[in-house]
This record gives structure tokens, C-alpha cells and sequence, in this order.
């Protein structure tokens, strides 16, 4: 998912060092709830705010390692390590790793470890507002986001969905997949009437996405062996391995839409997987060097008067 930072000029002004604030905060919110005992503190002109307690808040857990003076925190099958008096955090998921670089490091203020608020924003996508005294983090998804997804036309919401799953978390440790053929080949399964929940399938790995807290989670993942038969119907008829939880929903109409690449030729194609496994096309359309070589129907992220079903007010 893309990151999202947003910061009104206070809190630009508290985060930047500078010694002109209008007040040091003492309320933090968390998507408009308040988190109790979290009032922050001011240290090097920076605001900190206490470890354990906004963890605590976001569902994570907090560990201490006393020999190497490290906090790591754990949401998901994600880990972030902060080094006691250090400029620098690091996000952990698998085999991957990536810097999180801190304005100040986490200290040990009270008996208690404080972060800078950039380890959230920088570690989950949290749009930061500082208002007076008040420190807010906001869903990483706009109010015009969060709109088009929780009750726009369906088309629009699943194509938001496609367009900033590029930052996902993964709720169990993610599977690897193995590419085998020339060219690549991307499939995405709406359940029919669905605009936020969807499986992927590349190459021999399927995943299941979900929107959830503003962030797209994967939510569960297995192993498919592409063979003679389309690996549509294999999905269909839940021929898997590895799975990382309960299988897929049975007997549930999806929409369909695959894009492939080889060299300088692109296709795209949508239709109805039927619960059987059997692929409608509805439309489908090939360009070569960008230019449109072939195209028949209209390509449109939903079904003929597929109406949608998980509307939220």
C-alpha cells in the first residue's frame, strides 16, 4: 500500500525541532479514539510518545531485550526493532528489511520507552495531524478514499484496491512463489458483489487481500500447481497446498480479470468465473508497444448488473 503522510504546519513545526508550538501536546488519538495514559513529551524540540501504550492500542505487542537494549514491536508477522539511543528503526517481515530513519531515538523517559511519532507513520502509513494539544493519527486512506471504498460504485472501489496494493502486511509469514513461465500473468477474483476482499493468483501462489483498518492485509495464502487445466478452475475447485488457514469460500461466483505480459505485448481480460470453474470472457483487449492490436467488449472491473453487496454506511 502507498504511504500517506500528512501533517498540518504545527505539526511540521513540532517534528522539525523548531521551539515554535503553540502548546506541548497531551491528548493522542488513534482514528479518533483517545489512547489513555498517552500524553507525549517534548525532547530535543521533538514529540515523543510512550512506546507499550500506543502499541497497545494498534493491537501490537511490545518485547524488551535487556541484554542488547532493544524493544521490538509485533503486529501481524511483522516486527519492528528499536534500538535504545539510536537514529534508526528497522521493519522486519521475513527475509525482508527496511530502515526507518528516527528524528530522535527512542528513550527511556519515566521507567518508560518513548518513540518519535514518525515511527508510526513511517512503519503503518498513519496520516499525523498535531492540532493545539492534541495529537491525532488518521487512517493512511483519505476521507475520499475511505468513501469510494466503503460505499462507491464497485468498479471504482476495486480499482482502488488493485491500484495501492503495492504495501501489503501479511498476517502469517508469506508464502514464496516460483515464476516457470516466459512471460507473466496476474489474475485477480472479486467474489461477486465484493469490492474490498479479493484473491490474487501469480504465478503458483494465490493470496487473499482484505481492507482492513485502512490497510490492505493478507489475510491468507496457499500454493497452486498450474497443469493441463486452467489454473481458474484449479482455484475453483481449491486445489491448494500450504495453505495458511481455512480454504476459500465454495460455490461463489467471482469476477474475473487477468492481465498478462510477454516481450512488448500486453493482454487484458475480465469475465465470470463460475463456482464450477468455468470462464466466461465478457472482454478482453491486446496491445503491442501500447498500441491496440485486438479488443472486443467493454473492460470494466465488474459484471453486467453485478450490484454491490458489502456497502458500509
Amino acid at each position: 500500500m502507498k504511504k500517506m503522510f500528512c501533517a498540518i504546519t504545527a505539526a511540521c513545526l513540532l517534528m522539525s525541532g523548531s521551539s515554535v508550538y503553540a502548546a506541548v501536546p497531551d491528548k493522542v488519538y488513534m482514528e479518533n479514539v483517545e489512547v489513555p495514559n498517552a500524553a507525549p513529551v517534548l525532547k530535543d524540540g521533538r514529540v515523543l510518545v510512550p512506546l507499550r501504550t500506543l502499541a497497545n492500542s494498534i493491537h501490537a505487542s511490545v518485547s524488551w531485550d535487556a541484554k542488547t537494549q532493544t524493544a521490538t514491536v509485533r503486529k501481524w508477522s511483522e516486527k519492528v526493532v528499536i534500538p535504545l539511543g539510536k537514529n534508526a528503526a528497522a521493519v522486519k517481515q521475513g527475509d525482508g528489511s527496511t530502515k526507518i530513519k528516527l528524528d530522535v531515538p527512542m528513550q527511556r523517559i519515566h521507567n518508560q520507552m518513548y518513540v518519535p511519532l514518525r515511527l508510526w507513520s513511517e512503519w503503518l502509513g498513519y496520516r499525523l495531524e498535531v492540532k493545539g494539544t492534541t495529537v491525532s493519527f488518521q487512517s493512511p486512506l483519505s476521507p475520499m478514499q475511505l468513501e469510494v471504498l466503503n460505499s462507491g460504485d464497485l468498479a471504482d472501489a476495486r480499482r482502488m484496491m488493485l491500484d495501492m496494493n503495492s504495501r501489503l502486511h501479511y498476517e502469517h509469514e508469506a508464502l514464496s512463489s516460483e515464476h516457470t513461465s516466459e512471460g507473466f500473468s496476474t489474475i485477480f477474483l472479486f467474489p461477486q458483489g465484493v469490492g474490498t476482499r479479493y484473491y490474487v493468483i501469480s504465478d503458483n501462489l494465490v493470496s487473499r487481500i482484505e481492507l482492513k483498518g485502512g490497510m490492505q492485509i493478507v489475510t491468507w495464502q496457499a500454493h497452486i500447481s498450474p497443469g493441463v487445466r486452467p489454473v481458474e478452475e484449479l482455484f475453483a475447485q481449491q486445489k491448494f497446498t500450504d495453505a495458511t488457514g481455512p480454504l476459500p469460500w465454495k460455490d461463489t461466483t467471482y469476477f474475473y480479470y487477468r492481465e498478462g505480459s510477454i516481450v512488448n505485448i500486453n493482454t487484458y481480460t475480465a469475465g465470470r468465473l463460475d463456482p464450477d470453474g468455468k470462464l466466461n470472457k465478457l472482454a478482453y483487449k491486446l496491445t503491442q508497444d501500447g498500441e491496440i492490436r485486438e479488443q472486443s467488449g467493454t473492460l470494466t472491473l465488474k459484471l453486467p448488473d453485478e450490484v454491490r453487496t458489502d456497502v458500509k454506511k
